[in-house]
């Protein structure tokens, strides 16, 4: 099994055992958290690389459950995303 297939059968495991609100709710206390470290580097000048890397992988794991509670695939997110970066590039023209 691919690594991120595991990692999947644990989210899907978690959604099954804590049900849809808990781990949307959890997304939204990681993604919190990691704004927190964000606003501390930025408005204390707080060098706290480490306590971000954690945070921000913290919000890639709930990203992961976020996408099999809503049934989005890799494929309809990447699409949504290469439309974006495009957008992003054409204003930096």
């Amino acid at each position: 099994m691919h690594i991120l297939e595991e990692y999947r059968s644990a989210l899907r495991e978690a959604f099954d055992t804590w049900g849809k609100d808990s781990q949307v709710m959890m997304a939204l206390e990681e993604m919190a958290e990691l704004s927190k470290e964000l606003l501390k580097n930025i408005n204390r000048k707080k060098n706290n690389k480490k306590n971000i890397t954690e945070e921000l992988a913290d919000v890639y794991v709930t990203l992961e459950s976020l996408k099999i509670i809503y049934n989005i695939s890799d494929i309809e997110l990447c699409e949504i995303i290469d439309k974006k970066v495009l957008k992003l590039k054409n204003k930096l023209v």
